[in-house]
């Protein structure tokens, strides 16, 4: 009875945990909650807007972006610098990702256009009319 009692609390508390752990990534990213999850580190990550890419750096409640500019960026700064609605593209790449992080966007668009990367998908912020 008491390894029951036990099990359940156990239950509770990891629950809640989990609970928790989702309500701080929807808090950090809110609609860029679908990036954090479905990206994975060495992922490049294309911001169609601004023209910039970084590769994906990811923790465990986290997403960061290394730029050329920048060592370690959020993902919710990252795609929001010019506006909210934003358009991202991440790409699964095999390639030496410390390499591609000296890149211009031109030849990251050379290696897509070359197939040497994989589209993984696309993410847009819609507009709520």
């Amino acid at each position: 009875m008491v390894a029951a009692i036990l099990f359940v609390a156990l239950f509770i508390l990891v629950f809640i945990g989990y609970g928790f752990y989702l309500m701080d990534i929807e808090d950090q990213y809110g609609d860029y909650q679908e990036v954090f999850y479905d990206a994975s580190t060495g992922d490049i990550i294309l911001n169609i807007d601004t023209a910039e890419f970084g590769i994906v750096d990811k923790s465990w409640t986290r997403l960061y972006v290394n730029t050329k500019e920048k060592d370690s960026m959020d993902l919710y700064t990252f795609a929001t610098k010019q506006n909210y609605y934003s358009r991202l593209e991440i790409y699964k790449t095999n390639l030496d990702v410390e390499n591609i992080k000296h890149y211009d966007i031109s030849e990251v668009h050379k290696l897509i256009d070359d197939k040497k990367i994989k589209l993984r998908f696309i993410h847009q912020n819609k507009w709520l009319i």
